[in-house]
């Protein structure tokens, strides 16, 4: 399970999205004017916390649907567009601060690594699914 190489992509990517919890995505003043608000996946941003959650389990189950490749592919693509709007939420959340007094935290890099962990696995499975066909039609 661990020996193949997108097993670790996808446990990279299911503690990024549990290391999210506790890294602001963005910092600066809300509309309701508190300064130094940032932005958390938490109970006041409950579709945050939903995808969050989401990204996370599903990736972590990824790990363990190895002897079905197939069906791995599918959930780490699920995972993948999870993460894709999870990013938009984001976006859409940081736009409601007041223009002009907040910025994009350094930690925000957590989700692009996310995406790219993500996408490493995938190209691992379909590596894997090509080594097996290549060697099906040798025998």
């Amino acid at each position: 399970m661990l020996q193949r190489m997108q097993s670790l992509w996808l446990l990279l990517a299911s503690a990024f999205a549990i290391l999210s919890f506790q890294f602001p995505f963005y910092s600066g003043t809300n509309k309701d004017g508190v300064a130094s608000f940032k932005l958390f996946p938490d109970t006041h941003h409950f579709m945050l916390l939903l995808f969050t959650i989401l990204v996370a389990v599903v990736s972590l189950l990824s790990i363990f649907l190895f002897k079905n490749r197939t069906l791995q592919l599918r959930f780490t693509l699920l995972a993948l567009l999870l993460e894709i709007i999870l990013l938009a939420l984001y976006f859409k959340e940081a736009s409601s601060f007041v223009s002009g007094t907040g910025t994009i935290a350094l930690t925000s890099l957590l989700q692009l690594f996310i995406v790219v962990f993500l996408l490493l696995a995938v190209k691992g499975i379909r590596h894997d699914n090509k080594i097996i066909r290549d060697s099906e039609r040798l025998r």
